[in-house]
């Protein structure tokens, strides 16, 4: 089987490092090991492992921890950001407070907290926020007057709410330091030279041809290898970039 699965270019096992990151994430975001290891149905040892550089793990093992999304623990108080861009995503469509409370199952005051700027939410809370969203977002308001629709809508057009399409396109909606403001204005020189060389580095480690990498970033392919090169002169690049011909 493992021979049948690698000549058809889906091997047995894969690289750990994308897991890896995955694990770090989750952990920085306040999960535990004993609910990732639960999640994912493998051991505190096959963690560790991972975490600690191993180059190849199983698929079956690398898939089931990719599923695991971030849930706080019922009792556990999180950071409200995300909870409360929801809430105010949903309003931005036409969805009254009142309809968004009886949809999560929540008192309605605490929707208007949230929106009044509290900086913690219940795991609970952020659960059922969290469902209704994504329950919600694409489906027409939870409302049948039309009147108060419209009122959310403008009230979400004057307080400068985006949509849940916005978020989806944008992402980083649970991120406090993520600033809806400033997402969508254009990169400065220094920025979208920052953001050429990262993607340079990225794609030259995966073996993409300079010439290929220039006519994706819209650059002259002498430039893009000359800035190869300056990279790897002073160590900020590794020698393995020079392979991708």
């Amino acid at each position: 089987m493992r021979a049948v699965l690698n000549m058809s270019g889906r091997p047995v096992r894969i690289p750990a490092a994308p897991v890896a990151e995955h694990l770090r994430s989750l952990l920085d975001a306040g999960m535990g090991w004993t609910r990732i290891t639960r999640a994912g149905k493998c051991s505190t040892c096959t963690i560790a492992r991972i975490l600690n550089g191993q180059e190849l793990i199983r698929r079956t093992v690398a898939d089931r921890l990719l599923a695991i999304t971030y849930r706080p623990a019922p009792g556990r108080y999180v950071e409200a950001t995300g909870t409360r861009r929801r809430i105010q995503a949903l309003i931005a469509i036409g969805n009254p407070v009142t309809g968004i409370a009886a949809e999560a199952e929540v008192d309605h005051s605490v929707i208007t907290d949230i929106l009044n700027g509290c900086p913690r939410v219940r795991g609970i809370t952020f659960d059922r926020i969290a469902a209704t969203y994504d329950w919600l977002a694409h489906q027409p308001p939870v409302t049948s007057r039309a009147s108060s629709a419209t009122a959310c809508r403008n009230r979400g057009r004057r307080e400068g709410w985006r949509d849940p399409q916005w978020w989806d396109d944008m992402g980083d909606i649970d991120d406090p330091d993520f600033d809806p403001n400033t997402a969508e204005r254009p990169a400065n020189r220094d920025e979208l030279s920052a953001y050429r060389l990262s993607e340079i580095a990225h794609l030259t480690s995966l073996g993409v041809p300079k010439n290929e990498i220039a006519t994706r970033l819209g650059m002259n392919p002498d430039y893009v290898r000359d800035l190869i090169r300056d990279e790897v002169r002073t160590g900020q690049a590794k020698p393995s970039y020079e392979a991708a011909a």
